[in-house]
């Protein structure tokens, strides 16, 4: 796969939005919308995204020729990709928070939003969503988690254009791996990085809250974690509160 065409724009709603239209009205995979402000960007559950000027906003369409159960795997692959591609910049301190946020020392610097539509039980096409904070220094209160930036964490200024090449290349690399092997790889990689690997964690989902040792993400993307009575579960949906 190769960029077939880089759709760029001063300001959209949000790249997900603009990437999901390109794609119903027929765009390959391997097209790509860039935007350099959103006016209603949202991440996962749909929370807003602050997307200020000097930030990376950018949605990938894919067309991969798998099933509709498996398109989460694609998640992983863009946090694995990011992960490289920051360390570009930082020698340490560059951990994965399932299911789909990428930290610097703990705190926040990208996040990650997977849609796609199906047809029957395959998928038709996958929207791979992806908003790193590059230039931000001031960020608004109410965050569950701090956030941070590029800028902040190396404490130089970005070349967005030159950083934005990078992350494409880097996205791109790690969805050949995946067509051609499958999601092991991806899995090793993105383990390799986890922030909670070991750790007590806590879940929320739907009120509810669970507890245990993380214990890794399995072949269908799920949080692993052991219970105190040893009891190994998957978790396929919620939010990682405590870790």
């Amino acid at each position: 796969m190769s960029f077939l065409k880089i759709h760029v724009f001063e300001s959209v709603t949000s790249t997900n939005e603009t990437a999901k239209a390109f794609a119903q009205k027929g765009a390959q995979g391997g097209e790509v919308v860039i935007a350099k402000t959103q006016t209603a960007g949202r991440g996962r559950l749909n929370r807003q995204w602050v997307s200020e000027k000097g930030n990376l906003f950018c949605s990938v369409i894919l067309r991969p020729e798998i099933e509709a159960k498996k398109a989460t795997h694609f998640t992983f692959v863009a946090a694995v990709a990011v992960a490289e591609c920051l360390q570009k910049y930082l020698k340490e301190g560059i951990e994965l928070k399932w299911p789909n946020d990428v930290l610097v020392h703990r705190k926040k610097i990208c996040g990650i939003l997977l849609e796609l539509e199906t047809k029957a039980d395959k998928v038709d096409f996958i929207i791979l969503g992806i908003g790193i904070n590059v230039n931000e220094t001031k960020f608004p209160p109410g965050f569950l988690h701090p956030p941070t930036s590029l800028k902040l964490s190396t404490k130089k200024d970005i070349d967005l254009e030159i950083f934005q090449k990078e992350i494409l290349e880097s996205l791109f690399h790690w969805v050949q791996v995946y067509l051609k092997e499958g999601f092991s790889p991806i899995q090793k990689a993105w383990q390799k990085r986890s922030v909670v690997h070991g750790q007590t964690v806590e879940i929320e989902d739907q009120g509810q809250r669970i507890c245990g040792k993380g214990m890794g993400i399995n072949e269908d993307g799920a949080l692993v974690i052991e219970t105190d009575a040893k009891k190994r579960i998957p978790i396929y949906s919620g939010d990682l509160v405590c870790f």
